[in-house]
């Protein structure tokens, strides 16, 4: 990976302008699981090329790993416009799809949210505590000797 990465670095400051070597980047990131740096080179790749279907199809997904389901959707939205239903009905539906997902991703996640905020149980926690700290599980200090003087 190391020198793979290496070797992208070289060719984008060989081919500053070239989208196609940050999507890869961003791939290589993705692969790893390091949302943020593959979102940061998705994004580059679109700002370079705002017509670049893929990288807008990889940024979302990114988001949508990261638990950005919000940014994702907007993504694959935006990344659905650039597809025609009609020349590329294959790519059409999985962005659809994609699309379909997060939003039922997004109300799941708000559910959630609300559930917590409304279960009885959760709205005490801490309340109780604040006037019983709990046991340090660290000994005290040592007693300071008074017949020992310090330098």
């Amino acid at each position: 990976m190391t020198f793979a990465l290496d070797a992208y670095g070289k060719a984008i400051q060989l081919d500053p302008m070239n989208p196609a070597l940050r999507l890869a980047v961003g791939e290589i990131y993705y692969s790893i699981k390091n949302y943020d740096l593959a979102i940061r080179f998705f994004t580059d790749a679109v700002n370079l090329k705002p017509d670049y279907t893929n990288a807008y199809y990889d940024l979302a997904i990114a988001y949508r790993e990261k638990g950005d389901f919000n940014d994702a959707q907007l993504i694959a939205q935006q990344s659905l416009t650039l597809i025609s239903k009609t020349t590329d009905p294959k790519d059409y539906k999985i962005v659809s799809d994609l699309i379909t997902d997060l939003k039922a991703r997004i109300v799941s996640q708000q559910n959630a949210s609300e559930t917590g905020l409304k279960n009885k149980s959760l709205s005490n926690v801490g309340v109780s505590s604040l006037n019983n700290p709990p046991q340090i599980s660290t000994p005290s200090a040592v007693k300071k000797n008074p017949q020992v003087k310090l330098p």
